[in-house]
């Protein structure tokens, strides 16, 4: 007699899908500085391009697309604790990508939808682009920052 796993397995890919957003290294509540409150002004209007460099893979997807950065959270970082004389920080980053592709099956709404597999393939190109953009504010991989949610739809 064969049963059905199904509901064990749908479990189980939600659960990793909730986990590759997770930052684990954050403590606390978030930090409202002056550093982070300037970050937030000065990213709320700008758009960033996929960014194609030698050193990061960017999905051919995301050459025609556009990517805001919605907000951004400054958490202590727990490795802080342990470590009296320096200050470590991590970030939650939120995006918005607008598939702005010509293709009829890789639009805003199909992505929306099948939000689970498209951030698994894009997540590290975002996060490189992201990234690429936010190292001007002094954010960059040694601070660990985490590409906490990603939405699919028009940036208007």
């Amino acid at each position: 007699m064969i049963k059905n796993y199904c509901p064990f397995f749908c479990e189980l890919n939600f659960f990793a899908y909730l986990c590759c957003m997770k930052n684990d290294n954050k403590i606390g509540k978030a930090i409202t500085d002056k550093h982070i409150k300037i970050v937030k002004k000065i990213t709320k209007d700008m758009v960033i391009s996929a960014y194609k460099n030698y050193k990061y893979y960017v999905d051919s997807d995301l050459l025609d697309s556009a990517i805001k950065i919605s907000s951004i959270r400054k958490y202590k970082h727990e490795k802080s604790v342990w470590l009296d004389n320096k200050e470590l920080y991590t970030y939650e980053i939120d995006v918005i990508v607008d598939m702005r592709s010509g293709r009829s099956w890789k639009n805003n709404n199909y992505c929306q939808r099948n939000a689970t597999r498209y951030n698994r393939y894009y997540r590290n190109s975002i996060y490189n682009s992201v990234l690429e953009y936010l190292k001007y504010f002094g954010i960059d991989e040694s601070d660990n920052p985490t590409i906490s949610k990603i939405q699919y739809k028009e940036i208007v």
